[in-house]
């Protein structure tokens, strides 16, 4: 019970972590959409009544880069803007699976038919499911209450903040929280290893044991895109990298329990049940038309080990061993969104107790500015504008932030001799716990350099391809051998690993 607890805590704490920048932009947007676009423009912007409300929701949810945690608060938005149900849905569906950067990293390493065909079902299925949810439950909105917007200049700015403050201390906060709930659960019966052979090409029951697997996960839309990546390259189900990718990405247990608070139990066992069954027919209508062809299936996978415990059998210091995964997990903008996170929720607990009937938007709202004559500088720029513009500069950051964390491949090959040289000598000195840290260093600057030679334009040569494969493989028996506690094994294979580098770096050159 102890080795248990502290590896559910360990993965807990890790998704709020991974979460937190997402969660941040998640405020945000939900703070533009109340205080600059108002919820009238909000209804408009999507779709209001019309055919076109769940494609514009879809289209919004490609664009805005949130997970679902995130998706929470702008969901909350949504409701108190009057949008129906089904749209609703189709927003929180698709925003935490695509959005610019997951989409640009996801075709950086599959192939764009593939993200294409992904990209299409998701609009089918939150096509289907929101219409039918409409029909069975009609009228299904809240109140749209109209509201005046915020004289222009800093008053406007002050809004965008306090709501942030009360957005962070609110009810989407517990939703939050309890979505990485299932994140401890599945870590405190999982074992490590225990779903290497889960996800088979030919095991038929693959896409049903990955939907009831992925819906209490939680998943990042770019990790979302990494396992994807890793289930075609190790030729698992694609039916169930599909399940795992739509469910696992897109929902989660904080979700459900938001979806039941506004609109009960039986509501949402409607259209989860909908979703799941659309899910997996739609996985196995896929899964042999986008196998990759010329793959071997390995017959097991990393690709969830995530979603089990950290915990080795017979850990004799479990907490300790929580908060090193926890710490070398944690990079360095997690750390940063995860403060900027604390902020708000601290902050809105005092803002809450301050002003509880919220007075202070009140005289934001209803000041009366008096503009000085003669000043060209001092241009009115109508609210929607300034919502318009603060979502496309997310946007747009989302994407120049692509080129920033996958850098050129110079920077990359300079900082993986230290990852190599690392990597081997811990494993060379019997050092476990500094071998399994550095692996998944070794294994993300891999990714990067891919990643950042194809977003540049740039192509590998088939030598080049297969020097990345030839280390990925032996960093994955080298995973093997060191979390198994079999030292002598993993000595020979870092001294293999240690040669392949040599010959990566000839290919590179």
């Amino acid at each position: 019970m102890n080795i248990a607890f502290w590896g559910a805590l360990a993965r807990m704490i890790q998704a709020l972590l991974h979460a937190a920048p997402t969660i941040v932009v998640g405020i945000l947007v939900a703070s533009v959409f109340r205080c600059l676009l108002g919820r009238e423009q909000t209804f408009r912007l999507f779709g209001g009544r019309s055919w076109r409300q769940i494609p514009q929701a879809w289209g919004m949810g490609m664009l805005l880069p949130v997970c679902s945690l995130g998706a929470i608060p702008v969901m909350t938005e949504l409701r108190k803007a009057g949008l129906v149900g089904g749209t609703i849905i189709a927003f929180g569906l698709t925003a935490p699976i695509f959005n610019p950067v997951s989409v640009l990293y996801g075709l950086s390493l599959s192939h764009p038919i593939v993200i294409a065909t992904i990209c299409v079902c998701s609009l089918i299925i939150v096509t289907i499911v929101g219409i039918a949810w409409d029909r069975v439950f009609p009228n299904e909105a809240a109140y749209q209450e109209s509201l005046s917007s915020y004289p222009e200049g800093w008053r406007r700015i002050a809004a965008v903040g306090l709501t942030m403050l009360r957005i962070g201390w609110s009810r989407d906060l517990v939703w939050m929280l309890v979505g990485v709930l299932g994140v401890g659960a599945l870590a405190s019966v999982l074992s490590p290893g225990s779903l290497d052979t889960s996800a088979e090409h030919k095991d038929i029951l693959a896409p049903l044991r990955m939907a009831v697997i992925s819906m209490p996960a939680y998943i990042t839309p770019m990790d979302a895109m990494v396992q994807l990546s890793n289930m075609f390259q190790h030729g698992n189900s694609i039916a169930a990298a599909f399940t795992l990718l739509i469910l696992g990405t897109g929902l989660n247990i904080g979700i459900l329990a938001w979806s039941v608070q506004y609109f009960g139990w039986r509501k949402t066992l409607v259209w989860v049940v909908m979703t799941m069954i659309m899910v997996v027919a739609l996985g196995f209508a896929i899964n042999r038309p986008l196998y990759p062809t010329g793959i071997v299936p390995e017959g097991h996978t990393h690709a969830f080990d995530n979603f089990c415990s950290p915990m080795l059998e017979g850990e004799s210091e479990p907490a300790k061993r929580c908060f090193f995964l926890v710490g070398n997990s944690a990079k360095s903008y997690e750390v940063i969104s995860f403060s900027l996170w604390g902020i708000f929720i601290l902050g809105g607990l005092i803002v809450s107790r301050l002003d509880p009937q919220m007075k202070w938007e009140a005289k934001l709202r209803n000041a009366t500015v008096q503009r000085a004559a003669g000043k060209i500088r001092d241009v009115q720029l109508p609210p929607k504008l300034v919502g318009a513009i603060a979502i496309g500069g997310l946007v747009v950051a989302s994407v120049l932030g692509c080129f920033i964390y996958y850098p050129s491949s110079e920077q990359v090959l300079s900082e993986l001799s230290a990852v190599n040289a690392e990597t081997c000598s811990r494993a060379m000195s019997g050092d476990t716990f500094g071998a399994l840290h550095w692996i998944p260093v070794y294994e993300d600057q891999l990714k990067k350099l891919e990643v950042g030679i194809r977003l540049r334009g740039g192509k590998l040569t088939k030598e080049q391809s297969q020097a990345i494969t030839v280390i990925e493989e032996m960093l994955e028996e080298l995973e093997h051998s060191m979390g198994d506690r079999h030292l002598d094994e993993g000595r020979e294979t870092a001294k293999s690993l240690s040669s392949a580098y040599l010959e990566f770096r000839t290919a590179m050159q």
